[in-house]
């Protein structure tokens, strides 16, 4: 049996026009699968699924192994897996699942802990068919680290720049857009089970994971989304985008640099060359995609595009590009904590310890902090997200003990700040009262 290893290591520098058969096949190789487990049961979350349900790891391999041998294994809806995280969460007695890992947390919740394995397994033999070929040329960059992405963004001389292209794909779930990424996917795989197999987990929504997820604006962000197989698809569509812009490159004569990052790209524009011709056919060339989001900006005095939730301010006085909080997701995300303009209380988090609620608000706080660490401006922005966050946790506690807001400062809020009062121990005080972050620096 070969290593896992080397099979993913020959598959990527197979060169692109190469067709790649019996691929099906290799996923009855132990290997993959003990490769993915060694990396999942360093979590806690996993480590507790194992003991709590008694699970055979190798008995678990083979259950997926034969499933795939006999060509009856079909995924769960992710929608469902994704709709009840709230179901769970709200029951669990430990919120810090919430925070330690979500994605695998939901699929053990939902007995779908095969799915999650398997998936991780496909996105491994897909990155390595497909996805080693996309940072080629120095023109189109995948980057699937956020501060990666920053350090990007932050080196550019956007005075350079002439116009930026935003291209967003996350409605893009049209049927013939589905036909497109099959088209992309059957252009490199002759192996009819693989594709079929593959063609189950898109019909399962996993290429929808991005839309799904992004009904909630805070679980979004802090989702590890790359570790993820639907993020893999979103890179064989770049795959497809970024032979139209070669192609358009040397035709039109320009010079254009592209930088993705999970569902979106920018592709920065010099002057020089036809930049109106290509501007004019990649319009066109992308209406194949159906539902593709495409917006243009001509870098004037001031310009702010809004990318992976973050504001991206190209101003042509300075030098380099500004980093900042996106107000747009900001809002949204306040949205979730006010009503008629006053912070609110959230019913379904009324059933929960007081400690929990607490938990709860606390690792939203953390997290958005977090996510905003690269931020030029985020401890102003997130002033106004505190003030109607905190208050919706005090909110929550009063009428879930059934006592005046006040009294829930008097009673909690204080003892939380001074350890020693109302025997409260170090461990008890919650960090999210007085915790303030410094930007961090790339």
């Amino acid at each position: 049996m070969q290593k896992a290893d080397m099979i993913l290591s020959i598959l990527s520098k197979k060169p692109i026009e190469f067709k790649v058969n019996r691929i099906y096949r290799q996923l009855f190789n132990l290997d993959f699968y003990y490769g993915v487990i060694d990396e999942i049961i360093k979590r806690n979350a996993f480590k507790m699924y194992i003991i709590k349900e008694d699970v055979d790891i190798n008995k678990l391999v083979e259950d997926i192994i034969f499933k795939l041998k006999t060509e009856r294994y079909k995924p769960i809806d992710l929608r469902c897996i994704i709709n009840n995280k709230y179901i769970y969460l709200l029951k669990s007695t430990d919120i810090s699942r919430f925070k330690e890992d979500a994605l695998l947390n939901m699929y053990i919740d939902e007995g779908a802990i095969e799915d999650y394995i398997l998936q991780k397994v496909l996105k491994q033999v897909l990155d390595n068919i497909y996805i080693s070929n996309l940072n080629k040329y120095e023109f189109f960059k995948i980057l699937d680290k956020k501060e990666v992405v920053i350090s990007y963004l932050k080196s550019i001389r956007h005075i350079y720049y002439y116009k930026v292209v935003k291209i967003n794909l996350n409605n893009m779930f049209h049927v013939k857009q589905m036909e497109t990424l099959k088209g992309i996917i059957n252009f490199k795989i002759d192996d009819g089970r693989f594709n079929v197999l593959i063609d189950l987990f898109i019909k399962s929504n996993y290429l929808r994971f991005y839309e799904i997820v992004k009904s909630d604006d805070l679980y979004y962000m802090y989702m590890d989304k790359d570790n993820h197989l639907s993020a893999s698809f979103y890179k064989l569509y770049f795959l497809k985008i970024r032979d139209i812009v070669e192609e358009l490159i040397n035709s039109k004569k320009v010079n254009v640099s592209t930088v993705c990052y999970y569902d979106e790209a920018l592709l920065m524009i010099r002057p020089g060359g036809d930049v109106k011709g290509f501007l004019q056919d990649l319009n066109y060339r992308l209406k194949e995609f159906k539902y593709i989001n495409i917006e243009e900006y001509e870098l004037k005095d001031s310009n702010n595009i809004e990318f992976f939730n973050y504001n991206i301010r190209f101003r042509n006085k300075e030098s380099f590009t500004k980093i900042l909080v996106s107000s747009k997701v900001m809002n949204a995300s306040i949205h979730n904590f006010k009503k008629e303009n006053r912070p609110s209380y959230i019913g379904k988090r009324i059933n929960l310890k007081r400690e929990d609620i607490i938990s709860l608000y606390t690792l939203e706080i953390d997290y958005m902090y977090e996510y905003y660490k690269y931020a030029e401006d985020v401890n102003y922005k997130m002033r106004r997200f505190r003030y109607y966050h905190k208050n919706s946790m005090i909110s929550t506690i009063a009428l879930k003990e059934n006592i005046s807001i006040r009294a829930v400062k008097d009673r909690y809020i204080k003892g939380y700040k001074v350890s020693h009062q109302e025997g409260y121990n170090e461990e008890d005080k919650t960090p999210y009262l007085n915790k303030r972050l410094k930007v961090q620096k790339i």
